[in-house]
């Protein structure tokens, strides 16, 4: 929802007041007669001022994730880690369903030594 700015003219009697208001694109022109100033509440010294529009960026989750591993020290950080990848390494491979299999990982080892992968020569 934009943010409209409004000031209360002194040259009209206002109070020199300045506000902003909240209202819908579609609703603009049916409200902005009946704004009045929130302080002296006044009805025809209110003029609109044009600014340029204020603009919200919302934090990421990742923003906060930067912000909070920089409080641990490289010891947590690594325990952390270790914990989150220790699935992998302990315990027992869980019963697949009926018809399906695993998939098998290749080592990256071999995938560079995998022959398929050979490097297209230059045309010189």
């Amino acid at each position: 929802m934009p943010t409209y700015t409004f000031h209360c003219n002194p040259a009209n009697n206002g109070c020199d007041h300045q506000f902003e208001i909240y209202i819908l694109y579609s609703e603009y022109d049916q409200k902005v007669s009946t704004i009045r100033c929130p302080k002296c509440e006044q009805l025809l010294p209110v003029e609109r001022i044009i600014d340029s529009p204020h603009i919200f960026v919302p934090k990421t989750v990742g923003y906060f994730c930067d912000q909070n591993s920089d409080k641990y020290s490289l010891d947590h950080k690594e325990h952390l880690k270790n914990e989150h990848y220790k699935y992998r390494t302990e315990g027992e491979e869980k019963e697949l369903p009926n018809n399906m299999q695993r998939i098998k990982k290749i080592d990256t080892k071999q995938r560079k030594k995998d022959p398929r992968k050979v490097k297209k020569a230059k045309n010189g």
